[in-house]
């Protein structure tokens, strides 16, 4: 039980512990992602990893919002026209649990994040 609301805590800056794909963990594999969620709506996710010792940092920018009573969040890439769905399995203070179905590669990705301040 949380006397914030689920907006509230939602908006932090988070960072990738564990990744998931049909239940299998790939969080070696990853690079090092923080997912930023602003309370005015916007959301920014980036990605970084070395490659040849060089690192290379990737980003995306865009909207987001609470659906279906909060358990889904929604977000809009900046100049997309179809929003990713993500149910929200877990919100505590300082985690968040992601979980998305891939309907086209019929796979379930699970993402969990610790905040990152």
């Amino acid at each position: 039980f949380s006397l914030r609301t689920k907006k509230a805590r939602l908006c932090n800056e988070w960072l990738l512990t564990s990744y998931q794909v049909n239940g299998n963990e790939f969080i070696e594999s990853q690079p090092t992602v923080k997912f930023a969620i602003d309370k005015d709506g916007t959301y920014s996710i980036s990605s970084s990893a070395t490659v040849l010792g060089q690192i290379q940092t990737d980003y995306e920018h865009g909207t987001w919002t609470l659906e279906t009573e909060g358990t889904v969040l929604s977000t809009l890439i900046e100049g997309e026209e179809f929003p990713s769905l993500l149910t929200i399995n877990e919100l505590r203070h300082k985690s968040l649990t992601l979980q998305y179905y891939n309907v086209q590669n019929n796979k379930t990705y699970v993402m969990v994040y610790s905040a990152d301040k």
